[in-house]
């Protein structure tokens, strides 16, 4: 079993096989009002955690030149959680 995400490429097992790989960014935050009882997913997902906050995510980038997060992902995710609530 090999669970490398998109370093799977540079796995010498498997280097024959058009494997790309994808990126997807999510973050950790409060969110103030009712909590949410259950995970919520659309474009977006949103799950509640026992610690009282959201894990949300997630972005999806086919093309990406390193694996950090970005500003761009955070104010797209941030935009799309306030459309939400």
């Amino acid at each position: 079993v090999f669970c490398e995400g998109w370093l799977a490429r540079y796995n010498p097992w498997f280097s024959y096989l058009p494997h790309r790989g994808a990126k997807g960014e999510v973050f950790l935050a409060q969110i103030d009002g009712p909590p949410l009882k259950r995970l919520f997913k659309n474009r977006i997902f949103l799950v509640p955690r026992q610690s009282g906050d959201y894990w949300i995510g997630a972005t999806t980038q086919n093309q990406f030149e390193h694996d950090r997060p970005t500003r761009s992902g955070k104010v797209w995710l941030e935009r799309e959680v306030k459309t939400l609530i």
